[in-house]
Protein backbone atom coordinates (compact mmCIF):
# COMPACT_ATOMS: atom_id res chain seq x y z
CA UNK A 1 0.00 0.00 0.00
CA UNK A 2 1.28 3.47 -0.87
CA UNK A 3 1.30 6.51 1.40
CA UNK A 4 -0.11 9.77 0.05
CA UNK A 5 -0.02 13.29 1.45
CA UNK A 6 -3.47 14.73 0.80
CA UNK A 7 -4.88 18.20 1.25
CA UNK A 8 -7.43 20.59 -0.14
CA UNK A 9 -5.87 22.79 -2.80
CA UNK A 10 -4.60 26.12 -1.38
CA UNK A 11 -5.13 24.99 2.23
CA UNK A 12 -2.42 24.38 4.84
CA UNK A 13 -3.94 21.33 6.52
CA UNK A 14 -2.89 17.91 5.30
CA UNK A 15 -2.95 14.27 6.31
CA UNK A 16 -1.44 10.98 5.21
CA UNK A 17 -3.67 8.27 3.75
CA UNK A 18 -2.86 4.85 2.32
CA UNK A 19 -4.20 3.80 -1.06
CA UNK A 20 -3.19 1.97 -4.19
CA UNK A 21 -3.43 5.00 -6.50
CA UNK A 22 -3.68 8.79 -6.49
CA UNK A 23 -7.39 8.66 -7.31
CA UNK A 24 -8.09 6.21 -4.50
CA UNK A 25 -6.08 8.41 -2.14
CA UNK A 26 -8.20 11.41 -3.09
CA UNK A 27 -11.35 9.36 -2.52
CA UNK A 28 -10.05 8.19 0.88
CA UNK A 29 -9.28 11.80 1.78
CA UNK A 30 -12.98 12.62 1.62
CA UNK A 31 -13.37 10.60 4.84
CA UNK A 32 -10.72 12.55 6.75
CA UNK A 33 -11.18 15.62 8.95
CA UNK A 34 -8.77 17.42 6.68
CA UNK A 35 -10.79 17.01 3.48
CA UNK A 36 -14.30 15.95 4.48
CA UNK A 37 -15.99 19.13 3.25
CA UNK A 38 -13.98 19.42 0.03
CA UNK A 39 -14.96 18.67 -3.51
CA UNK A 40 -13.14 15.67 -4.93
CA UNK A 41 -11.65 17.86 -7.66
CA UNK A 42 -10.11 20.19 -5.05
CA UNK A 43 -8.17 17.45 -3.27
CA UNK A 44 -4.49 17.13 -4.07
CA UNK A 45 -2.58 13.91 -3.44
CA UNK A 46 1.15 13.41 -3.77
CA UNK A 47 3.24 10.40 -2.92
CA UNK A 48 4.98 10.23 0.43
CA UNK A 49 7.10 7.09 -0.03
CA UNK A 50 8.88 7.56 3.28
CA UNK A 51 5.59 6.70 5.01
CA UNK A 52 4.86 3.51 3.05
CA UNK A 53 6.36 1.46 5.88
CA UNK A 54 3.80 2.87 8.33
CA UNK A 55 0.87 1.08 6.71
CA UNK A 56 -0.80 -1.21 9.24
CA UNK A 57 -4.25 -1.76 7.78
CA UNK A 58 -5.60 1.71 8.56
CA UNK A 59 -6.57 4.15 5.85
CA UNK A 60 -5.11 7.24 7.57
CA UNK A 61 -2.25 8.00 9.91
CA UNK A 62 -3.52 9.32 13.24
CA UNK A 63 -1.99 12.56 14.54
CA UNK A 64 -3.33 11.71 18.01
CA UNK A 65 -1.46 8.37 18.07
CA UNK A 66 1.95 9.04 19.69
CA UNK A 67 3.76 6.63 17.35
CA UNK A 68 2.20 8.15 14.23
CA UNK A 69 2.90 11.67 15.47
CA UNK A 70 6.52 10.83 16.19
CA UNK A 71 6.95 9.47 12.67
CA UNK A 72 5.13 12.39 11.02
CA UNK A 73 7.22 14.99 12.85
CA UNK A 74 10.58 13.23 12.78
CA UNK A 75 10.46 11.74 9.29
CA UNK A 76 7.94 13.80 7.33
CA UNK A 77 8.43 17.30 8.76
CA UNK A 78 4.95 17.75 10.20
CA UNK A 79 4.33 20.21 13.06
CA UNK A 80 1.50 21.76 15.02
CA UNK A 81 0.00 25.02 13.92
CA UNK A 82 1.34 26.74 17.04
CA UNK A 83 3.24 25.88 20.19
CA UNK A 84 1.31 25.25 23.40
CA UNK A 85 3.84 24.56 26.18
CA UNK A 86 1.47 22.38 28.20
CA UNK A 87 0.66 20.14 25.22
CA UNK A 88 4.23 20.20 23.89
CA UNK A 89 5.64 18.84 27.14
CA UNK A 90 3.49 15.71 26.71
CA UNK A 91 4.13 15.32 22.98
CA UNK A 92 5.90 12.17 21.78
CA UNK A 93 7.70 14.18 19.08
CA UNK A 94 8.85 17.22 21.06
CA UNK A 95 12.53 16.33 20.62
CA UNK A 96 12.14 16.54 16.84
CA UNK A 97 9.74 19.48 16.57
CA UNK A 98 11.49 22.58 15.25
CA UNK A 99 8.75 24.90 16.54
CA UNK A 100 9.00 23.51 20.06
CA UNK A 101 12.79 23.56 20.05
CA UNK A 102 12.75 27.16 18.78
CA UNK A 103 10.33 28.18 21.55
CA UNK A 104 12.63 26.59 24.16
CA UNK A 105 15.59 28.51 22.73
CA UNK A 106 13.62 31.78 22.84
CA UNK A 107 12.67 31.09 26.46
CA UNK A 108 16.31 30.43 27.37
CA UNK A 109 17.35 33.68 25.69
CA UNK A 110 14.65 35.62 27.55
CA UNK A 111 15.75 34.12 30.86
CA UNK A 112 19.39 34.94 30.10
CA UNK A 113 18.45 38.53 29.23
CA UNK A 114 16.56 38.85 32.53
CA UNK A 115 19.51 37.58 34.57
CA UNK A 116 21.90 39.91 32.72
CA UNK A 117 19.72 42.95 33.47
Amino acid sequence: MKAWLVRVRDENWCTVVFAESRGKARAAALSTDCCEDADFTDIEARRLPIADSQYNGRTEMDWDDPKDRLFLVKEAGFYCEYVEPYNCEKCSAKEYCDLYQDSLEELREEEADETDA
